[in-house]
């Protein structure tokens, strides 16, 4: 109750601040989340301080119920998944092969591991979320470069680039260019010609930019 009231409160206090943001929130859902989210940010600026003591006061208060439902939530369906996507994400940062997610593609990366997980509980089978585009030879931790793999089948292909990988390189390199710089995206094409053992030039000859 204590945490409801809490929230209600900040809420109050948000809407007292920008009656008019919120009465003009869009249907479209896209523009409805950027929405909010600038109307949080306003609002968390102007009352940083005592939100910042609010939530302090209740983790102090509440610490046995906080991991009572941590724990819940990790044992979940959902938290499972969460977390081996969080895991895959963490390997793929290590070899820098992370850009920005909009919000639709973390949840097509949510959608494949559920329908993982589902897989092998209906087949009796272990599977893998399997980069097509290896990250040893950046590929991207992205939705069109994942698939679900028999895990034996994963494992024996380790970091071998496959020929359906090759299609996938203008795509990287569009994204590396929009997400994060044109020379993150040439760094790709480099590591990924020399895993082919050819030059640079001779993958630009045999793939379509």
């Amino acid at each position: 109750m204590k945490s409801t009231k809490r929230t209600s409160l900040l809420v109050v206090r948000a809407t007292a601040i920008l009656p008019d943001v919120r009465c003009a929130l869009p249907q479209d859902n896209e523009k409805k989340k950027e929405q909010k989210r600038k109307w949080w940010k306003i609002f968390y600026q102007e009352n940083k301080e005592r939100i910042l003591a609010e939530k302090r006061e209740y983790r102090e208060s509440n610490r046995q119920v906080i991991r009572d439902t941590q724990k819940v939530y990790r044992d979940s369906e959902k938290g499972r998944s969460k977390n081996a996507e969080e895991a895959r994400e963490r390997r793929a940062l290590k070899k820098n092969c992370t850009i920005p997610l909009m919000e639709n593609e973390r949840e097509r990366l949510m959608l494949l591991e559920k329908t993982r997980r589902e897989l092998s509980v209906e087949t009796g089978r272990e599977y893998h979320i399997d980069h097509i585009i290896p990250l040893a030879h950046g590929g991207l931790h992205h939705p069109m470069n994942l698939r679900i793999l028999d895990g034996t089948e994963n494992i024996s292909k380790q970091d071998k680039i496959i020929p359906e990988a090759i299609a996938l390189a203008p795509e990287h390199f569009r994204l590396y260019s929009e997400r994060v710089g044109s020379k993150r995206a040439w760094e790709f094409v480099q590591k990924l010609a020399n895993g082919l053992g050819i030059s640079e030039d001779e993958l630009k000859s045999i793939i379509s930019w």
